[in-house]
């Protein structure tokens, strides 16, 4: 269900833009930027996902630009994007920008409408010219993702569980059952096997979680280096070796015994709680990637951020209908979702 554009005027007015947007835009936006590199949020690829249609390759100088925006789409009563997407950071402010004025959206008959021009004020809404992205491709670099989703066809036809296979939100049990232990086997091994301590997850708003990898050695990698990585992570139900024993002890494992009619054989147990994974959208540097601490703009779930399954703290939040009114009356989980990314993201 997607939020009323009232419920999305709140959403900014009273939380995003007073307690999410400086540290979004400030920190989150720079998180793979190597210390003494001097960036901008100029350098990156933003994507406005409104109700009906993207605004793509937008371009605002900084974050104050952005903040104007919007608190000018509320002032002025107009449509406000649903959630934000970031693209790659990329080696330096896009250059020679050809204007795209007004935006104009697809109807169904395949016609276009043209859009209020005054509706981005003070900023520059810019699309990139096709050729200088093709040559200016290997200088994109960003955040690596590994984007989990709940599978259910092949789970619910293995485990007999749930019927919520063709919801647009997985139920509370299916998420307990499958996506808490995918979340732990990977915190732990991008932790701990690889060493990544800049790391949180955030739920997608949908059925499952995105892992947010911000170390500034894994922004420098190139896509054949992101390819490897994700390889050995899809490696590891398949593997010998200390980390597949690790990972079927401490989590696989004892989910079977915990579950013995789910699965019949150590391949089915490995196939229902080990994580699957989205391999373009983690190994493309290029990959546009949707905002935490936004809303889903199919569900209008929030995107809470997960705190680590081994802190026992399960924040998931199941109930779209009361997102809106629970948020605009307790702003404090707002400030406890950008408390405790700060704290990860210190590490």
């Amino acid at each position: 269900m997607k939020p009323s554009d009232e419920g999305l005027r709140c959403f900014y007015k009273r939380l995003w833009l007073p307690f999410a947007a400086p540290f979004v835009l400030s920190k989150l936006a720079m998180l793979g930027v190597a210390d003494g590199d001097v960036c901008s949020l100029a350098q990156r690829e933003i994507v406005l996902q409104f109700r009906d249609w993207p605004a793509r390759n937008c371009v605002f100088h900084n974050a104050a630009d952005l903040i104007e925006y919007l608190q000018d789409g509320i002032a002025r009563n107009r449509s406000l994007p649903i959630n934000i997407h970031f693209g790659p950071l990329w080696a330096a402010p896009h250059m020679a920008l050809q204007p795209v004025w007004p935006p104009r959206a697809a109807k169904e008959d395949g016609s276009t409408t043209g859009l209020d021009p005054g509706y981005a004020p003070n900023c520059d809404l810019l699309r990139p010219r096709e050729f200088e992205r093709k040559e200016r491709a290997d200088t994109a670099r960003g955040e690596l993702v590994l984007d989990v989703d709940m599978v259910c066809q092949r789970r619910m036809r293995i485990a007999g569980l749930c019927e919520c296979g063709n919801a647009p939100q997985v139920c509370q049990r299916c998420w307990t059952a499958f996506m808490l232990p995918a979340q732990r086997i990977l915190t732990y091994v991008v932790r701990n096997f690889f060493g990544f301590r800049r790391c949180f997850t955030a739920f997608s708003g949908r059925r499952g979680f995105h892992l947010w990898i911000a170390d500034p050695r894994v922004v420098q990698w190139t896509f054949h280096e992101r390819r490897a990585f994700v390889a050995r992570l899809l490696a590891v139900p398949h593997a010998d070796d200390a980390l597949s024993d690790f990972v079927w002890t401490t989590v696989v494992g004892p989910c079977w015994e915990e579950h013995p009619d789910w699965a019949r054989t150590r391949a089915e147990a490995w196939a229902l709680w080990y994580p699957e994974l989205d391999a373009p959208v983690a190994d493309k540097s290029h990959h546009m990637h949707k905002l935490p601490l936004m809303l889903n703009a199919n569900t209008g779930y929030f995107c809470d951020i997960l705190a680590d399954p081994d802190d026992e703290q399960d924040r998931f939040v199941a109930a779209p209908e009361q997102l809106i009114s629970l948020l605009t009356m307790e702003p404090e989980m707002m400030l406890g979702c950008v408390a405790y990314l700060e704290h990860v993201l210190s590490e």
